[in-house]
């Protein structure tokens, strides 16, 4: 989940694009992820699948641009879905963000994601 919202703008979405594709490279053409960035909107800029060749996940990750309010919630519900059912051993959300979030309850998302073993 990466936050593009206002208070991202200049060099804090940089690193944060930076450090969402460096997490990617880690992973094989064949592993599983996907990209949700938000801002009081939360969408998929990189649909949760196999990452092929990188190509695409680079470009989706590289095209995103600060603007906006900063809504946590519906980012993290909305991978934690997908993770949930998946079939695979090891479940990661990765949470880049300046911290300056909507109070939510995120207690809830919490107790699905310690129930699904997703960290």
């Amino acid at each position: 989940c990466l936050d593009k919202s206002g208070s991202m703008s200049g060099r804090p979405i940089e690193m944060a694009r930076e450090a969402a594709i460096a997490a990617g490279e880690t992973l094989s053409e064949r592993d599983l992820l996907g990209v949700v960035g938000f801002d009081e909107a939360a969408r998929w800029v990189f649909p949760f699948g196999e990452k092929g060749d990188g190509s695409e996940f680079r470009k989706a990750v590289g095209s995103l641009r600060a603007g906006g309010g900063t809504d946590l919630y519906p980012a993290l519900r909305e991978a934690l879905g997908e993770l949930e059912d998946a079939s695979v051993a090891l479940k990661h959300i990765i949470v880049l963000s300046d911290g300056a979030v909507a109070p939510a309850d995120f207690d809830s998302l919490l107790k699905r994601a310690n129930e699904a073993r997703v960290t």
